[in-house]
């Protein structure tokens, strides 16, 4: 976040898809009130990754983890090889891609298939850790094998799993 004084510069949100907010909030996001302010929308060197669905759940968590003060340098999204959609919300890649340019942060969208999941999300993921990716920022509400997944998998790559929509 900013100190005083210095220039703030609004974060752009889209989130536009089945089970989503169904909005775009371009400027500023609003939620309960609440205005979200970045001073750098840029990939940030030694950042962390947000895993992307495209639907609410993955948007709050970014901008719940972006209010404790996480930067946010890369938005990761899987798509079904078959289909060429997020796999769990059947949101259209390029949708997932004018999310992205919406919130200014880059994307790395990764082609996926059900049996391949963990082992081309790890692949996908050693691929940033050479540019200072401290963890991955998750957007898991209830289910506690996501959880679990989510640690153990970034356990395994030597980094952070951030849940910041859980409890």
């Amino acid at each position: 976040m900013a100190g005083r004084g210095e220039r703030l510069e609004p974060i752009n949100i889209a989130v536009i898809g089945p089970g989503a907010m169904e909005c775009l909030f371009a400027g500023y996001l609003s939620l309960s009130g609440h205005k979200l302010w970045l001073t750098d929308r840029k990939s940030v060197p030694g950042g962390y990754i947000v895993s992307w669905s495209g639907g609410k759940d993955s948007c709050l968590a970014l901008y719940k983890a972006i209010q404790k003060g996480y930067k946010v340098s890369y938005i990761l999204n899987f798509i079904s090889k078959e289909f060429k959609r997020v796999s769990f919300h059947g949101t259209e890649a390029k949708l997932i891609k004018l999310q992205s340019e919406a919130l200014e942060i880059p994307l790395l969208q990764k082609e996926t298939t059900p049996d391949g999941y963990e082992k081309e999300f790890k692949e996908a993921v050693r691929g940033l850790i050479p540019k200072g990716i401290k963890g991955i920022i998750f957007g898991d509400v209830y289910l506690e094998e996501h959880k679990k997944w989510a640690e153990r998998v970034c356990n395994e790559l030597g980094i952070e799993a951030v849940e910041p929509l859980w409890g």
